[in-house]
């Protein structure tokens, strides 16, 4: 029988703790093979390592009451993200405005990203059954959330002055960096998903009128390139929140 707090110890040591490092400074240790193709993302995790961990998650979930720790694995994901976010996220956008908050905001979607990423898959059993059962929020809806509630509402209204800032200066016939503007547009987008308010709010009737113009010119060289496809998947599906 697995006890719950030998249980998590072992996720938060072997599995969150890692995760945590390589984000914060991309440390792997030199354990775990390493894919030959520089195009494809680093490995943080060995298939051993990976499988461990799920077998974990699925021996705490599957124990018989009242050694099921289903739920408390449910809450201290969201915990441990929460901690996370505020030990170092936060800190590192506290006081930023314009080009540097948007690029510090940029680099901590993508790593909540990865973050959201393996959490999802070392809990994968709890998500299959403990959320479908509870009817609660899928894990990578409420890793999204997390940072949605405790990163993004705090300086989503900087950040929007600072994009239209930007393009004001594009429009001026100032060089500025696309991939930013696209990237930092894009997390409007992806939270928005979640979200018909945020969208309709703060990205819509913000940035609709100001930027229309930017994105006619803009298009004809990001359909050109292979991500734009994921692009216009993206902001369809986030138009279609205000129907």
């Amino acid at each position: 029988m697995l006890l719950s707090q030998d249980g998590w110890e072992k996720i938060k040591n072997e599995g969150i703790k890692v995760l945590e490092e390589f984000l914060d400074t991309g440390h792997i240790r030199s354990t775990v093979p390493q894919n030959t193709d520089p195009k494809k993302p680093r490995n943080v995790f060995s298939k051993a390592n990976y499988a461990d961990l799920y077998t974990t998650v699925y021996n705490m979930c599957t124990q018989r009451t009242p050694n099921n720790w289903s739920e408390q694995l449910y809450r201290r994901y969201g915990e441990a993200m929460s901690d996370y976010v505020q030990r170092q996220v936060l800190p590192a956008l506290k006081d930023k405005t314009d080009i540097p908050l948007m690029k510090e905001l940029l680099h901590r979607w993508v790593n909540h990203k990865i973050y959201v990423k393996w959490m999802d898959r070392f809990f994968t059993y709890l998500d299959r059954y403990y959320v479908k059962l509870q009817s609660v929020e899928p894990l990578h809806n409420r890793g999204y959330s997390i940072f949605n509630q405790q990163v993004f509402s705090s300086v989503i209204k900087d950040t929007r002055s600072a994009l239209l800032k930007v393009i004001n200066q594009e429009r001026q016939g100032e060089h500025i960096d696309q991939d930013l503007v696209k990237g930092v547009i894009e997390i409007f987008i992806d939270l928005g998903l979640n979200s018909s308010n945020l969208y309709n709010t703060e990205f819509e009737e913000a940035f609709l009128p100001a930027t229309s113009s930017y994105f006619v010119r803009q298009a004809s060289g990001w359909l050109s390139e292979d991500s734009f496809p994921e692009y216009l998947r993206k902001a369809e599906a986030a138009a279609q929140l205000k129907h």
